[in-house]
């Protein structure tokens, strides 16, 4: 019985990954490559820096700011949430993306966070 059930535990945390891991694959997926492909394939980004040596800092949301309507259990009332994932992207001179971050991120509707939510599990 404990063999059981140390088997169920070590298959359940086989299946874990954190919103971290997502980023560093989404993030290894996407370093090297254009950044005019980026917003291409993920939609224009809500604000863009531009640094004096040419670089580009772009701030994307994924998955939409989201607002859900929870019902307490027992009453009429309920409270509303708002989820959001915020990335900061950085691009080169010549465009190609240098790096990608979480700038911000809260609880997802399901998870415990918004951007493992809305980054593809590649």
């Amino acid at each position: 019985m404990r063999r059981c059930a140390l088997g169920l535990i070590i298959l359940s945390m086989i299946g874990c990954v954190s919103p971290q891991d997502r980023l560093f694959a989404f993030s290894d997926f996407w370093v090297g490559r254009s950044a005019d492909l980026f917003v291409e394939v993920n939609g224009v980004p809500r604000a863009t820096y531009i640094m004096g040596d040419g670089r580009r800092v772009h701030e994307f949301g994924f998955g939409g700011d989201r607002t859900a309507h929870m019902e307490h259990s027992g009453t009429d009332r309920g409270s509303t949430v708002h989820t959001v994932c915020v990335l900061r992207v950085e691009a080169d001179a010549g465009r190609i993306i240098t790096s990608i971050r979480i700038a911000s991120d809260s609880t997802g509707l399901w998870v415990s966070s918004r951007c493992f939510e809305v980054l593809p599990a590649n």
